[in-house]
């Protein structure tokens, strides 16, 4: 899967609104109903605003049916608290950064 978007957010009061807005950009693009991409968007804004670390990167790609989101640059502890702040987005550890994949729901005949 080819790279859709990096970004490298430095520490700053504004690296947080800074990937809100790009993870609704993606979660919409994937499919997502508005609120439900704000939502997956707020909590992603929090991880990374929460980072003590200097720099967080955040990766992303697109594919036919999901966008798939990766955030690294933070410590063990860091990655352990995120991966448990975003669990209802599927998160995971993946080489040392946290991974989650934002994708609509299908929907079940009834």
């Amino acid at each position: 899967m080819d790279h859709t978007l990096t970004l490298r957010l430095l520490n700053t009061p504004r690296r947080g609104p800074i990937a809100h807005q790009a993870v609704v950009a993606l979660a919409l693009l994937a499919g997502l109903p508005p609120l439900a991409a704000d939502r997956a968007a707020a909590a992603v804004a929090d991880v990374v605003q929460r980072c003590p670390a200097e720099t967080v990167c955040l990766t992303a790609a697109l594919d036919e049916s999901a966008a798939v989101v990766s955030l690294s640059g933070g410590d063990q502890s860091w990655c352990r608290e995120a991966i448990e702040q975003l669990a209802d987005l599927g998160s995971m550890a993946e080489s040392g950064a946290v991974q989650l994949r934002l994708e609509r729901t299908p929907l079940r005949a009834v």
